[in-house]
């Protein structure tokens, strides 16, 4: 599996350019074979799928509220991790942004 260097999506031995367009033969930045459209269907499922995610710990935290303390703040700690991984990913993923 390749690493993309760029937009870090992990890709097929076999690719021969990333999402974002980077060119692993070349190792430079083209255009990327997807469409506005693909990019924004990528964006949005990316969050769905941490929206879920915030949600599944938000269960947690209440179920852990109730049982003990070290244990919800443990768990805060996590929310806000995810927090700040979604702002900092938004913020400066090349595939999100027009070209």
């Amino acid at each position: 599996m390749k690493d993309c260097p760029i937009c870090k999506l992990v890709n097929p031995d076999a690719a021969l350019r990333c999402d974002c367009g980077y060119d692993f033969p070349s190792r430079s930045l083209q255009r990327s074979y997807l469409t506005a459209t693909d990019r924004k269907l990528k964006a949005r499922a990316r969050g769905v799928a941490l929206t879920l995610l915030y949600f599944y710990c938000a269960i947690r935290l209440a179920a852990l509220i109730r049982n003990g303390v070290f244990a919800a703040i443990f768990l805060i700690g996590a929310l806000a991790a995810v927090l700040i991984f979604v702002i900092v990913r938004r913020s400066s993923s090349p595939t999100d942004r027009p070209r």
